[in-house]
């Protein structure tokens, strides 16, 4: 299972200065992280997932109010293995919370 977390903009983003940053043609991109895991019990696999993705949430939390801005797209990019995978109640409400859009590779 892989997580990307990126988040694209026409100017800077505040709340974000700490982390990497990279100036292109059409904005400025922010690769927030990757994280990627393996593991086969599926309880511990949601768990592991849920966890990754609060953690970066919380990365962009002192962004929140910019990232709902109409210039700017937050990207959570999931790549996961052949199968289903639970994301929580809470989760999705703190993924509304940063303006996240879920692309999901399986």
């Amino acid at each position: 299972m892989i997580l990307s977390v990126t988040v694209f903009g026409q100017d800077d983003v505040p709340g974000l200065e700490a982390l990497t940053e990279h100036r292109e043609a059409d904005g400025i991109r922010y690769d927030i992280t990757t994280f990627s895991f393996d593991e086969t019990d599926a309880d511990t696999r949601a768990d592991m997932l849920n966890d990754a993705i609060l953690d970066r949430v919380a990365l962009l939390t002192p962004a929140a109010e910019a990232l709902h801005r109409t210039d700017v797209w937050v990207r959570f990019f999931l790549t996961l293995p052949h199968g289903a995978e639970t994301i929580r109640a809470e989760t999705v409400r703190a993924l509304a919370a940063v303006n996240a859009t879920l692309w999901i590779d399986a």
